[in-house]
């Protein structure tokens, strides 16, 4: 049976003569930057970037991150990427849709999100969207196998995607 009153004296020692490390955590002043690279297969978009702070859509849930933050590794869901960095004293946004991917957060403050397309979204066209998303919602209703019916559920569900992020209604 476990016996707290023998073990936490037992810890005491241990952590006394360093048998657990600690990482130091900075304090503010001495915060590292956010780097970024934002790429995909093709081309990256964003290259080692010094950014504040990065919004991602991971597949549960949407989540920012910032310098030293836990390494982590996420799927990524369709969605739109939001990156605040500093110009001059204003802050500014630059968003980005994106397919898919994953991110991945290093110990040192690096953030690679790799996907495998994405656009600026001020790029994107809301009527393009509109009817991508209405053409598939259609070959998803006439589906006759299942090839066709995954294909058009991933065209809905990007196109769907893409529509919220032009807070288009559809």
């Amino acid at each position: 049976m476990f016996n707290l009153t023998r073990s936490i004296p037992r810890a005491t020692r241990c952590l006394a003569a360093g048998g657990i490390a600690q990482p130091a955590r900075s304090f503010a002043a001495e915060a590292k930057a956010l780097k970024l690279t934002l790429a995909c297969p093709h081309t990256a978009i964003v290259s080692n970037k010094e950014v504040s702070l990065v919004n991602v859509p991971g597949v549960s849930g949407e989540f920012g991150i910032l310098a030293e933050h836990v390494p982590t590794i996420a799927e990524l869901k369709p969605g739109v990427v939001t990156v605040f960095s500093k110009k001059g004293a204003d802050e500014v946004q630059d968003k980005y849709f994106i397919s898919g991917g994953f991110a991945f957060m290093s110990a040192d403050s690096n953030l690679n999100i790799n996907v495998v397309e994405a656009v600026a979204l001020d790029l994107i066209d809301p009527e393009a969207a509109r009817e991508g998303y209405k053409r598939f919602s259609t070959e998803l209703g006439t589906a006759t196998d299942d090839l066709a019916r995954a294909k058009a559920q991933i065209g809905v569900e990007v196109h769907q995607s893409l529509c919220a992020a032009l807070n288009i209604t559809v």
